[in-house]
């Protein structure tokens, strides 16, 4: 189940990186396909306003899960390898106290305040099914926080993707979807939908528990128990202003909800998060090789090793435009027809709410993980200045296009705020060791837009049958992974893909590819003055 953390600079770190994410992309996709199943279970079986008035909760209750972290879940990831590499056991171990007290004693005061709002009689919580959905879900603050921002920040932290993909990819989405579906089979309320969500998360603790005990015992941790904890109450100065980022996500992620609502009521708010399960598998690729970058994007910077770190960003940035690009085309090319199939006709307007959203996402992982870089490097204040500057904006643009647009309105807003977020990070990056741009990405990225756009055209023109259109669409992911397979030098990265028979059509010869990577490597090192 463990796996060692490398000691040897190079570009194995980069090419393990890589692969421990694909892994993780791998399991994300198989929990992808059970969640879809899920929320197609609850969205095609619940009426438009009570699940409107679900998505709402949860949404609250989001906001208050990372909260409860008191920002140490962002810092903590970064700290924790650092304290490793160290051997400074006592501070590691502090550093995990630390983030289970935030958790328990926000998480827990996070709830009262939600609840209290019910008892007051807040107008959202005066009827039902709202009354009781916020009684319910808002148990799920301090669960959902301790599972992801505690066990899986662990796992991270000592490079263990397999126990992540294990607990949060195989286990989580098939309890979740086992629970929800016996659920809709005998005929349940939204109510026991809802506390089945609370019973799922209970299970995935349950489980994490033995993993990180396993891992701490395989690792030696264990042995160094008995030096005692020092709690490094300095990792506060970082983490909380880095609750900015919450701020920013909320108003970016949450507060589109409640400003629908507020404008448009609870069907508004079902149009615009019925989609937002597709949307957000934009988000899936960078967000599994975020779990690994951060960790070694720290020890890297530990060591001085910042040639490295611009080969591996992006490195790792074009891994994620590539990877992307397929659900890029079904979100983005193909969004009339996946709203339809994975929310049901009733959703049809939705289609464009999709796309819009798919292309923010797009954009925005194709420039790379720039925040956890500055993170790395400790750059918190230009972090917390552009989360203040992205709140304020993201909020304007709310009020400005939601009363007119609706749904849509919510849905540019997000789109408009989370690029202007990654240029500000990706500026930020002058004063490290990774350049502002890489050509070669950008070629990428370029390539990717115009066959979306190809693509978009095709159907809108010529309406091709939809096997054929996906054929087409097969038929450019795999001409942009051959045209880019230097810059991806996937002969390095996955050799094992190069074994299957007729790979090498598609991929190009290895020692093509391996000095295609390298020029892509030296031109994305020259710094622009």
């Amino acid at each position: 189940m463990t796996e060692p953390v490398g000691d040897t600079p190079g570009e194995g770190h980069g090419v393990a990186q890589v692969r421990g994410s694909s892994l993780l992309l791998t399991g994300q996709a198989f929990a992808i396909c059970v969640n879809f199943i899920t929320q197609i279970l609850i969205i095609r079986y619940l009426p438009v306003a009570d699940f409107g008035a679900l998505a709402y909760i949860l949404s609250l209750t989001w906001v208050a899960r990372n909260l409860s972290t008191l920002g140490l879940h962002r810092v903590l990831p970064s700290l924790v390898p650092q304290y490793h590499e160290r051997e400074d056991y006592r501070r590691l171990f502090g550093a995990i106290v630390l983030q289970a007290g935030a958790i328990l004693v926000l998480g827990l005061g996070l709830w009262m305040v939600l609840l209290a709002a019910t008892a007051v009689g807040h107008p959202v919580f005066a009827d039902e099914p709202g009354r009781s959905l916020v009684i319910i879900l808002t148990l799920l603050i301090p669960l959902e926080a301790l599972d992801y921002f505690l066990f899986e920040m662990l796992m991270a932290a000592f490079n263990q993707p397999k126990a992540i993909f294990f607990r949060k990819h195989i286990i989580g989405p098939l309890v979740k979807v086992a629970i929800v579906a016996s659920l809709v089979g005998i005929g349940a309320s939204v109510q026991w939908l809802a506390l089945g969500m609370v019973l799922a998360t209970v299970i995935g603790i349950g489980v994490y528990l033995p993993l990180v005990v396993r891992v701490f015992a395989e690792m030696g941790l264990t042995r160094h128990l008995a030096e005692g904890i020092s709690i490094p109450w300095n990792a506060l100065s970082m983490a909380v202003p880095m609750l900015t980022t919450e701020i920013m996500l909320a108003a970016r992620h949450s507060l589109d909800a409640v400003i629908v609502q507020a404008n448009h009521g609870f069907h508004a708010v079902a149009q615009l998060r019925a989609i937002q399960p597709a949307a957000n598998v934009n988000d899936l690729v960078a967000a599994s090789f975020a779990l690994l970058f951060l960790p070694l994007a720290s020890r890297l910077i530990e060591r001085g090793g910042g040639a490295e770190l611009n080969a591996v960003y992006w490195r790792t940035a074009a891994w994620q435009i590539a990877l992307t690009m397929p659900v890029f085309l079904l979100t983005f090319s193909f969004a009339p027809t996946t709203t339809v199939i994975l929310a049901g006709q009733q959703y049809e307007s939705s289609a464009i709410v999709l796309a819009t959203l798919a292309t923010g996402a797009f954009v925005a992982t194709a420039l790379g993980p720039a925040q956890l870089v500055l993170v790395a490097a400790g750059r918190i204040r230009y972090i917390v200045i552009g989360n203040v500057m992205m709140a304020v904006v993201s909020i304007a643009l709310l009020l400005l296009l939601v009363p007119p647009l609706g749904p849509l309105g919510a849905a540019l807003a997000t789109a408009i705020a989370v690029v202007l977020q990654r240029g500000y990070e990706l500026l930020g990056l002058g004063r490290t060791a990774v350049s502002r741009v890489s050509m070669a990405n950008l070629g990428l990225t370029l390539t990717v837009a115009a066959a979306a756009l190809t693509l978009l055209a095709i159907q809108e023109f010529l309406n091709p049958p939809l096997i054929v259109a996906f054929a087409i669409a097969g038929a450019m992911v795999l001409l942009t992974f051959r045209l880019f397979s230097g810059v991806l030098a996937v002969d390095q990265t996955f050799p094992e893909v190069l074994r299957i028979p007729g790979a090498r059509l598609v991929l190009g010869h290895p020692a093509v590819a391996t000095i295609a990577a390298e020029e892509a490597s030296s031109e994305s090192m020259r710094i622009p003055r």
